[in-house]
């Protein structure tokens, strides 16, 4: 979240944050977010502490944001040949058309 913007009152595992920046929905949904996948850590290691279950969280929501971004790169490379491959076939249908002696359909 930026330094500007209005400040948002969230609670995540209990604690109170003020956090300032993004749109009031925005922050609140990121921070139930947060807060339930903190939970649901908690619950399967009840023993970890607090540090180490923000931690984990940490490295779990890296590792899903790596993912959607090897998945966007690999929609986008798609997108890049699909469209290259569309150019190659406009463009022949183009030279075939003007050719003498061709007929527009």
């Amino acid at each position: 979240m930026s330094g500007q913007g209005p400040i948002t009152s969230v609670r995540i595992m209990g604690e109170e944050y003020r956090i300032r920046g993004g749109s009031p929905e925005q922050v609140a949904r990121l921070a139930a977010s947060v807060d339930q996948k903190l939970r649901e850590l908690q619950a399967s290691r009840p023993a970890m502490d607090t540090k180490r279950l923000a931690v984990m969280v940490c490295l779990n929501i890296a590792e899903e944001l790596d993912q959607d971004r090897c998945r966007h790169e690999e929609v986008m490379s798609s997108l890049a040949d699909t469209s290259r491959d569309l150019r190659t076939v406009l463009e022949e249908a183009l030279r075939e058309s003007s050719l003498p002696g061709s007929f527009p359909s």
